[in-house]
């Protein structure tokens, strides 16, 4: 969570920007000045969703007056994102908030061979509003996209440009293997309750560095956790 040091955070993603001056929504203003209890003067980091966080004060009107920009604050100097496999009850709400405080841009939703769930419109909105709260604890210039898809191959084929990473709980020690690089964008693969199915496997093997998190089977959201723990200690060591 964002230290104090920093101010409260608010979204403005549904809010207008004119004349250095931020207007946020009746929403937004409530929770502010009602639940947080930020106070005329005090000092407010607001997060547009796409890349700025405004150093701001907040005026007796409920405007936030901008004092600062601050591009990208918060962000990771390279593009993470993740492919999950649909989860059912709270195990989704759980990876969004993870993956928001890990620092991954984009999450993807993918009806896999096992997967229970079906992901719906609706249901990304729910998640995209638990990506919002996310964000504002983390203190993150920008705001996790959440996007669904019943195509494993149709989300692998959207990550072309990027370095695959897939774990595996049952992969011989002599399988693991993968090269580490320092492109600027990297995608961990994770798999639904019960795993990959195996022709899902196969193609993965061939497309992503495999790599193990231990020799015990984990739930997906912890491997979410796990893996990206995993990923970005690797690519900091670059």
């Amino acid at each position: 969570m964002v230290g104090q040091d920093h101010g409260e955070f608010a979204y403005f993603g549904d809010g207008t920007i004119a004349g250095g001056i931020i207007t946020l929504s009746e929403t937004e203003l409530h929770h502010l000045t009602r639940v947080r209890r930020a106070r005329a003067g005090d000092e407010i980091m607001a997060t547009d969703g796409n890349g700025m966080v405004y150093k701001s004060l907040l005026n007796n009107d409920g405007k936030l007056e901008i004092l600062e920009s601050l591009p990208e604050f918060g962000e990771p100097v390279f593009h993470l994102s993740v492919i999950c496999g649909n989860l059912q009850g709270n195990a989704s709400r759980d990876v969004v908030s993870f993956a928001v405080q890990m620092g991954v841009r984009e999450l993807w939703w993918v009806k896999m061979a096992r997967s229970q769930e079906i992901f719906s419109e609706n249901k990304v909105e729910k998640l995209q509003r638990v990506a919002i709260q996310a964000t504002k604890q983390t203190g993150r210039a920008r705001l996790m996209n959440i996007r669904i898809s019943d195509s494993l191959d149709y989300a692998l084929r959207e990550h072309q440009n990027s370095t695959l990473w897939v774990a595996h709980p049952e992969l011989d020690t002599d399988e693991a293997s993968y090269v580490l690089s320092s492109p600027e964008s990297h995608c961990l693969i994770v798999g639904p309750e019960g795993g990959f199915a195996d022709p899902e496997f196969e193609v993965l093997k061939h497309k992503a560095n495999v790599f193990r998190l231990g020799n015990r089977r984990l739930r997906s959201e912890t491997a979410v956790v796990a893996g990206l723990t995993f990923l970005l200690g690797e690519l900091e060591a670059l």
